[in-house]
């Protein structure tokens, strides 16, 4: 029997401009660099652009937030998120580069639908872990096509053909989906219906984002099933313009720590 691998998901993460004012309670920090890998969705790009390419609530975070996240000991970041580009291809490929070069690995976006649909697959502690991120394009997402940069999508065909087959060649699938609706504190049945789609797919754990609030857990046969887990850490930012600060009950959030074993 392999040795257990300790996994810690953390919530949606935005840091804004100052991401080093931002530091970690004592025991939850000391809690993260035990773990075998931190998780955390980056809520939008880590670029120095400063025009959005879109006409919507857009959010940037500075480059510098990259080196934050790995004094966090995170090690992978999902990028399957509604705002990723908002400053287009070019805020992208910054943010990319800004997690690579602190060690942190990305799924769930990029140049067209094959290489954002790529499961990053590691191994921890003698077992192989498959993650894999994808976004509601309802929530404003830019969704990879087979010939356009984006996130990929959250369709639900797609999600159980590679859930199943990474199913058979992995010891565990972990799938990250950014999906349902702000502020809501239940998933929507449609969430539901898809969740255990996932789980009987062979999913070993579903973490998700998105509704800025903590929502429920749910069992399916004894796999996870976590529908939100709210904002790990959210900067005040503009809409637009427009001040747009953080509700306060919308700035808790749960952290979900899973153990793995073979």
């Amino acid at each position: 029997m392999n040795q257990p691998v300790r996994i810690a998901f953390l919530g949606d993460c935005f840091l804004g401009g100052r991401p080093e004012q931002f530091h970690l309670d004592e025991s939850l920090a000391r809690m993260l660099g035990q773990v075998d890998l931190v998780v955390v969705n980056q809520e939008g790009p880590l670029t120095d652009l400063t025009h959005p390419t879109q006409d919507k609530c857009s959010l940037v975070s500075s480059p510098g937030a990259a080196a934050v996240l790995r004094s966090w000991n995170v090690g992978v970041a999902t990028l399957a998120n509604n705002h990723m580009f908002d400053y287009g291809w070019d805020g992208f490929a910054q943010t990319r580069s800004a997690l690579t070069r602190q060690g942190i690995q990305i799924v769930g976006a990029g140049r067209d639908l094959a290489e954002a649909s790529q499961p990053l697959i590691l191994t921890l502690g003698g077992q192989r872990v498959a993650l894999l991120a994808y976004s509601w394009a309802f929530v404003q997402t830019t969704c990879a096509t087979e010939s356009t940069f984006g996130c990929a999508p959250l369709d639900a065909e797609l999600m159980v053909a590679q859930v199943s087959r990474l199913a058979r060649a992995v010891d565990h699938v972990i799938v990250l989906p950014h999906w349902g609706y702000c502020d809501y504190r239940l998933p929507t049945p449609e969430q539901r219906v898809l969740a255990r789609r996932v789980a009987d797919a062979g999913a070993r754990a579903i973490i998700g984002n998105h509704s800025h609030v903590v929502q429920g857990l749910d069992w399916r046969g004894g796999r996870l099933i976590a529908y939100s887990l709210g904002n790990f850490v959210f900067a005040a930012f503009d809409d637009r313009g427009t001040p747009a600060a953080v509700r306060a009950d919308n700035v808790k959030a749960g952290v979900v720590v899973i153990e793995l074993a073979t």
